[in-house]
Parts: structure tokens; sequence; C-alpha cells
């Protein structure tokens, strides 16, 4: 793949190189690398942020490579202000951000201790904002989209090849970081001159935009003699899992688990649990809260009532929440049921005694 990507890298800009050096008076800005900022987490609640400002090349990839860590953080930002650059740094710096566990986001540098004020993101510039793990926009920075093309905008006679491995190269990129492919067609609407821009929801829809939330999983698992079912999803926050298993009394036995990005132990000092469904909340007044996980989670077991058990059968969201009474101290988190709904039914009724056959439902 490495290969590709130099033999791609070669033919689709091997013409910015002669621009630069036809054209001794005046520099082609397109073709000068970005400013970048890096800004460290002074404080404990503070996060890593890097701010990458202007065209994107190769020695941005280098410096990003370099100085681009999480350290000791679980969340850290990269903010993009850029009309694009090189496609094929661009789509390293992608790979190299989700490697190293960075979110994306549209802003501009401001300066030390500011808010970025809104930013652009065009051209190259998604397909590196893509590598976000977590992936925000608002509605005022812009996402564009258009061809890809030469820096020269001369056409010669290895460009039909070079398009064909630059397309093959862009769908691999997009797969591998989970967007829709449908992204190189809204691209393509608009040409080398133009700029398709995108609007949150559109972004949203085409997975280039994932509002800090990955989707959530829901699996039947076994271990150590234990039978379950878990639903599992990381938001920017952290992750949560719930599940439930059978239990002796012929019943349902409950745990949630959650690891934020921040000290996990702080939910040990929570004295009111709620069970949260389609954001209405149900008392836990059975709650054992265990001690934190190697792993960083922290967790709790209960039984639900019929009442709760009804509920969570039947919502599109569950969760828990954790209150400590009398304060402004509050967590929670929250899974997408989605299309698990049938699968909770049927381990619910499982636990009730109900077996029915594949002669009987099929």
């Amino acid at each position: 793949m490495k290969r590709f990507m130099l033999v791609a890298a070669s033919l689709l800009f091997s013409a910015a190189s002669y621009a630069a050096e036809s054209s001794s008076k005046q520099v082609d800005k397109r073709l000068v690398p970005a400013q970048i900022n890096f800004v460290a987490p002074k404080a404990p609640q503070d996060i890593p942020e890097v701010f990458i400002d202007g065209y994107i090349h190769r020695p941005t990839v280098e410096a990003f490579r370099k100085n681009g860590f999480l350290k000791d953080r679980q969340v850290g930002f990269v903010y993009f202000n850029s009309h694009g650059g090189d496609l094929i740094a661009a789509m390293e710096l992608g790979q190299l951000i989700r490697e190293r566990g960075f979110s994306t986001r549209i802003g501009a540098w401001n300066g030390p201790s500011t808010n970025p004020s809104p930013g652009y993101c065009e051209s190259a510039c998604p397909f590196a904002f893509a590598g976000g793990v977590f992936r925000l926009m608002d509605g005022v920075s812009k996402m564009g989209v258009h061809q890809f093309f030469k820096a020269s905008g001369v056409a010669g006679d290895t460009d039909i090849a070079t398009g064909q491995i630059t397309s093959t190269l862009l769908a691999n990129h997009l797969s591998n970081l989970g967007i829709d492919l449908r992204l190189l067609e809204v691209a393509g609407q608009a040409g080398p001159a133009e700029m398709n821009y995108l609007t949150p929801l559109e972004s949203y829809e085409l997975d280039l935009v994932n509002a800090g939330s990955l989707p959530a999983t829901w699996t039947i698992r076994g271990e150590h003699g234990l039978v379950y079912l878990m639903g599992e999803q990381t938001k920017i926050t952290g992750t949560g899992r719930i599940g439930m298993s059978c239990n002796a009394r012929g019943g349902v036995s409950m745990a949630a688990f959650y690891k934020a990005w921040y000290d996990t132990s702080l939910l040990g000092m929570m004295d009111s649990l709620s069970l949260t469904v389609d954001n209405k909340s149900f008392p836990v007044r059975n709650g054992k809260v265990g001690p934190s996980l190697k792993n960083g989670f922290s967790y709790i077991t209960f039984d639900p009532t019929p009442e709760q058990l009804t509920a969570f059968r039947t919502g599109r969201t569950v969760g828990l929440s954790y209150e400590k009474v009398g304060t402004d101290l509050k967590a929670r988190f929250t899974v997408d049921v989605n299309d698990a709904q049938g699968m909770i039914d049927s381990f619910a009724q499982l636990c009730s005694g109900s077996r029915p056959t594949f002669a009987e439902k099929i």
C-alpha cells in the first residue's frame, strides 16, 4: 500500500514542484505547509489540542508524527482551518490521527487560552479530518469537497492512470476509517475550481461527522460459565456498557459499566443511581457498586424491577445516571438500542423460562 501511495504522490503532484521552480518571483501559497500549534494540557481537566492552519503537506504530517501524542489523556483534538493541500499527505495525516487516538474539529487558532473561531476544511482537508475518532462540526464552519487536481492544472499523459490509483487510495482510506464512500460521489459533483459545501447533517449522513458518538453494539457473550447480553457504546465522554443475565429466580439481573475520560473512581462517591430509558429515570434501590476494574471501568450490579425491565425491553436508548445528592456532581451514559430490541426482548423471555424451538418459530 505504501508503495502505491508513493507512486500516486509522484504522479499526482510532480507538476507542483515544476510550478514552484518556474515561478521564482511568486510562491504559490498552496505549496506552503500549514502552521501547526501544539497546546499541551496545563490542568487535570484540560486535553491536548493541535491547531493546523494552512495547506497540508509532508512537513505537516511529520510535525504531527513527532509531536502529536495524547500521552496520559484519553481525549485530544486536532482543529483544522485548511483550504486543502497535498491529497496523499492529507490521507496519511488522517491515518496518523486515528492511530494516535485524536478527534477532529474545524476551527481557527486564536492564541492560547482562547476559544477557536469557525474555520474551513476544504479540498484535501476532509480526508485528514476523517481520521478523528470523534468528528465534530458546528453550524458556522465550512466543510467542502471537490474533484482532486494537479496543483499546476496542466494535464499529462499519466492523468488517467494517476486518477485510477488515487481513486482507489481514497476509497480504501475512507473505508478503513469508516466513512461512507458516497463522499467520493459528492466530491465528484464539483469541479476542481468549484466547492461542494456540506451541511453538518449531510456530513453526518456520510459518517464524515459522528457527533462524538461511535455506533453501539449488542452481543450475546459467554465466559466463566456466565451467558449474558451486553450493549456497548463509546462516546466522547467515555464508554458505557449495560448488560443483562438470567438469575436463579427465573428473572433478570443487570450490570452497568462506565469508563469516562476522567478518573472514574469519582463514581464511587455517587449515592443516587438511576436506570435511564429514553431519558426517563428509574431509581435503582438495590444497586451494588463494585471496585474499579483494572481496565478502568467502574461498575454496579442490580436486579431491575418489573417496571424497569418492561421499559428496558422497549426502549430506544438505555443507560445509567449517577448523582451525588445535594451537589452538582453528576455523570451518565447511554447506549443506543438501534435494531437490538428484538434481541433484548428475546433474552428477557429466555430468562423467564420461555424456550421456543426452531420448529415453533420458523
